[in-house]
């Protein structure tokens, strides 16, 4: 239960997104010195944690260094930068409709690296959150959507690299913290960001001292609260489950939006959150009779 618990909280504060985001835009930011800062902030947070915390546990083995690099290229720079184009080439609505092919892949991966089942009862879970998802974001109405060949090849890039989150947080758990594991995963990414985008034009810019507070709480809640939270709920279950369990950041933003900004939910939408919820619910159930199954076994066989 734990497990589940974590990730659906990782997933409660990826759906303030959207929200803090709009705030930000509002003051004229570009997206790309957005998502730099994001990383920056939530890197430096990292490294106050767990110089405080875990000083000892620091050192790693040299040959796990191109590992953590590879994980912040891809999983950081990489999934941000192309969730930023998808948006810029196609729409919100679109970037997000391919962002969540994410468990799909996860589910894949998962079979193959850690021979993960994949079970009927999954797959009943990825086709009710990812068909929830589409309604979420108004897929249902064609106008909400804007396709580009580009733009359909990044927004499955950022689906993809979204996905190799959950499987480089789930291998490095095998041998660190879940803290050291993203502590380097966003110092490589963060340095990746760096090389592409310097960010003293943006500390010239003189922005006022709300969009400094906007994006530090980017970086500390959706961003190093949730994917700690996120991989710490890899350590107590399957990494395919995880991301369809994370599904739910859609359904919070759209009620966010509702609650704060006061948009209007249409009834296909709260059909959407519907479907999400019962596959996130479906999860855990067909995890709870599987597990009675195997303790009615071990009895019989006892």
């Amino acid at each position: 239960m734990k497990g589940y618990l974590l990730v659906l909280a990782a997933g409660i504060l990826w759906g303030s997104l959207g929200i803090l985001g709009k705030y930000l835009y509002g003051y004229g930011i570009d997206p790309l010195t957005v998502v730099t800062f994001r990383a920056l902030f939530a890197f430096l947070g990292l490294l106050i944690i767990v110089i405080i915390k875990f000083p000892s546990l620091l050192k790693i083995k040299r040959s796990d260094l191109l590992f953590f690099a590879l994980f912040g290229l891809i999983s950081v720079t990489c999934f941000y930068t192309l969730y930023f184009y998808t948006v810029r080439l196609t729409d919100v609505a679109t970037a997000a409709v391919l962002l969540y092919t994410a468990p799909a892949f996860v589910t894949l991966l998962s079979a193959k690296i850690f021979k993960e089942r994949i079970t009927k009862q999954k797959l009943i879970s990825l086709f009710s959150t990812f068909l929830g998802c589409l309604f979420v974001v108004k897929a249902y109405n064609f106008a909400h959507l804007r396709l580009s060949y580009l733009g359909i090849i990044t927004g499955l890039g950022s689906g993809f690299t979204y996905a190799l989150f959950s499987i480089f947080g789930k291998k490095g758990l095998e041998k660190y913290n879940e803290w050291i594991v993203l502590f380097y995963a966003f110092a490589f990414g963060t340095i990746f960001f760096l090389i592409v985008n310097n960010p003293i034009a943006a500390f010239r810019s003189n922005y006022p001292l709300a969009v400094w507070l906007l994006l530090l709480a980017l970086a500390l809640g959706p961003t190093l609260l949730a994917n700690f939270f996120y991989t710490s709920g890899l350590k107590y279950i399957e990494a395919s489950k995880a991301s369809i369990l994370a599904t739910v950041e859609p359904v919070i933003a759209a009620l966010l939006a509702y609650f704060l900004l006061k948009e209007r939910l249409e009834v296909l939408q709260l059909l959407g959150i519907i479907l999400v919820i019962g596959g996130v619910v479906f999860t855990k159930i067909a995890r709870q009779q599987m597990e009675n199954e195997q303790k009615k076994d071990e009895k019989i066989q006892g």
